[in-house]
């Protein structure tokens, strides 16, 4: 399929008013063609659009001698659509990192620790890290495109919609923020799509130039190429912003994990090393006549641990952040205890099973 057809067919899925600021690629292919004498150089043009560049965008009059001559259509019609352009991405930059700052605060309040859907928020945090959407932003700029980033899209609507998140929601404030994360998410998918059009439609206009002209080398051709792509940055920033919005909302387990079970450090155990352990990893070590820190080998740092070294700062903090976790480890920790008493007391082992901890 010619791209000219295929810019066309995929336009249909923008609104009226995205399509107005597409690069006119079919009219601009049209008005270029080889100059006859007496014509404006389109080595002029290139020269032009050079400067341009280098202004980054900002207006400025045409040169005199591309203006006076009706003949010549291709330098007003392609810098004319690339202010427009640049216009309307940054506006619609402006207005999603406006919905991010709006979508920031509507979490703060539905995520905190007294939240009643604390549960589900956490159910889609771990669906959306989970789908690798959020390592997105660790990507380079280049790597992050619209092919890849729409079906981790699809698999997280689809995921939510199998997790019945919305309909587990008990607070209607819930379900309005994530109905506008996915929003903002889809907003900002199809502006990265919308993107890579334009930039796919310039590159190609650009090379058409370059074959007409005869006169643009290679190195020449990957340098204008290269000028433009500020232009078409804006999706691949909000990308980034995006990902600190969703996933920086709520503090996440993996920040306070002790280093033996990979759970939460519950109740958090300072050794004098100042590595950090969970109680009952630390009990167990003690238990099993395991004296050294299992990270650093300090010498006794496990065996001389007891109640002082209970890090009370990070115990509070653990119970404004993760009430529902903490009380599942308590759960856990009470069973765990349980067993290693009736071991100790007996002299009977005790399968712990696949949850149990142990110190390597």
């Amino acid at each position: 399929m010619k791209f000219a057809k295929q810019l066309s067919t995929e336009l249909t899925a923008f609104s009226p008013e995205w399509q107005t600021h597409v690069i006119p690629y079919k009219r601009l292919k049209k008005t270029l063609k080889r100059p006859d004498e007496g014509e404006i150089s389109l080595d002029q043009v290139y020269d032009f659009l050079k400067h341009l560049c280098s202004e980054e965008f900002e207006s400025m009059p045409f040169p005199a001698e591309l203006l006076a001559n009706p003949n010549h259509e291709f330098a007003p019609l392609l810098v004319n659509s690339l202010f427009s352009l640049n216009d309307f991405l940054h506006r619609a930059k402006v207005s999603i990192e406006e919905s991010l700052l709006h979508i920031r605060s509507q979490l703060a309040s539905v995520t905190n620790s007294d939240s009643v859907d604390l549960a589900q928020w956490r159910v889609f945090m771990e669906e959306y890290d989970q789908i690798h959407l959020s390592n997105q932003t660790q990507a380079p700029l280049k790597l992050i495109s619209y092919t890849k980033l729409k079906p981790l899209l699809h698999k997280l609507i689809h995921q939510v919609k199998v997790d019945k998140i919305f309909t587990k929601f008990k607070d209607p404030k819930s379900k309005r923020v994530l109905f506008n994360i996915l929003n903002v998410s889809q907003q900002i998918l199809t502006l990265i799509h919308f993107n890579e059009l334009n930039q796919l439609a310039l590159k190609k206009i650009l090379k058409k130039m370059a074959k007409t002209t005869q006169t643009l080398t290679p190195q020449q051709m990957s340098e204008l190429v290269l000028k433009f792509n500020p232009l078409f940055e804006h999706s691949q920033i909000l990308i980034k912003d995006w990902g600190t919005v969703i996933l920086k909302c709520l503090p996440s387990t993996s920040d306070y994990e002790c280093p033996v079970c990979y759970d939460i450090a519950w109740r958090p155990i300072r050794l004098k090393c100042g590595h950090l352990f969970c109680l009952l990893c630390c009990l167990q070590a003690q238990f099993r006549n395991m004296p050294d820190c299992p990270m650093c080998r300090t010498k006794n740092a496990m065996k001389e641990a007891d109640s002082l070294n209970i890090d009370l700062k990070m115990q509070e903090l653990m119970k404004q952040k993760f009430p529902l976790e903490i009380k599942k480890k308590g759960k856990h920790n009470m069973a765990e205890r349980d067993k290693m008493y009736y071991q100790q007391i007996t002299g009977r082992k005790v399968n712990q099973g696949q949850n149990g901890c142990s110190i390597m």
